[in-house]
């Protein structure tokens, strides 16, 4: 049985700010293939690791709004660019050599991370709309991936940010078990990236996040000192007394093939999945040898043969 690229669309994310309800369009069609320049998808050099996920080859030409090399200037309400982002992880990186992922955040466009190593990791990454979440491992619940989105709803599922997690946990299991947790929820539709670097940055300091409440005036303000003078230091907050109405909601995900994505497709050539007639699993065409061209064929995986 051979699965296209055309059997999951890209759905519109529902995601919520405090009270209000706001929704976030996905990229959908060819367009959403693409979300970085070549000269963009670099793995920062401290990591030292040449990726193990599969890649097929994309038209990379595509270059939307928040996937930017220059680090554009702070304003009070602007989004954080990719350049904004990549230079926080490049600060945090040298800070903390220890702490693995803090790959270039552009390549989350292309789902092309290498698996994250080290007892602890982290990776700000973009859900392929308008919106950035911190992703951490080895961090106080040590088997789980923990997701701190400062916009989570209650029914949290984003096929593209859960992707990117499976390429850096790459585990073993026929499942990837994650926690969202309750954390500072932001009150605008704007400072997605500024709490992901302030979480960010409280993990690297041993702080944990869920039971902090941020000063929201202070963050950029902190933000841009931080940026200017290459160092990040903790941002203003203090300890959350308060019972958050949110609890933190344990979720998995069912992972594939040898590259252990999750089911998410780009809509692009290689995402092809066809299934393995002996074990079971599925595989993509751009992972797999001898992919079958006919979808009636009988197809082995290699070491099933």
């Amino acid at each position: 049985m051979i699965l296209d690229e055309g059997a999951e669309i890209l759905q519109t994310e529902e995601m919520f700010i405090e009270d209000e309800f706001v929704e976030e369009s996905v990229l959908h069609t060819e367009a959403s293939s693409s979300m970085a320049s070549l000269h963009d998808v670099v793995v920062l050099p401290n990591e030292g690791l040449s990726s193990t996920a599969c890649r097929p080859t994309r038209d990379r030409s595509a270059q939307p709004t928040l996937f930017l090399d220059k680090i554009e200037p702070l304003t009070k309400t602007n989004r954080l660019s990719s350049g904004y982002i990549n230079r926080a992880m490049e600060i945090l990186k040298t800070q903390y050599p220890d702490i693995g992922g803090l790959f270039f955040c552009t390549l989350c466009g292309t789902l092309d991370y290498p698996q994250a190593t080290g007892r602890q990791w982290m990776q700000i990454v973009h859900d392929a709309s308008q919106h950035w979440v911190l992703v951490a491992n080895g961090f106080f619940q040590e088997n789980h991936v923990l997701v701190y989105d400062s916009m989570a709803g209650s029914n949290w599922r984003s096929k593209h940010i859960l992707s990117c997690m499976s390429l850096l946990l790459k585990t073993p299991e026929k499942e990837m078990t994650y926690i969202v947790k309750a954390c500072h929820r932001q009150g605008n539709g704007f400072n997605c990236g500024v709490f992901a670097i302030a979480f960010a940055t409280s993990l690297a300091n041993g702080q944990d996040p869920s039971t902090l409440l941020y000063s929201p005036d202070l963050l950029r303000t902190h933000l841009n000192e931080c940026i200017a003078k290459g160092y990040l230091s903790p941002f203003p907050s203090t300890i959350c007394r308060v019972k958050r109405a949110r609890k933190d909601s344990v979720l998995s995900e069912s992972v594939f093939c040898q590259c252990r994505r999750t089911s998410y497709m780009l809509p692009a050539k290689g995402w092809t999945m066809v299934e393995c007639e002996i074990c079971k699993e599925w595989f993509h065409s751009m992972c797999a040898d001898n992919f079958p061209e006919n979808e009636n064929e009988t197809w082995l995986f290699k070491s099933c043969k």
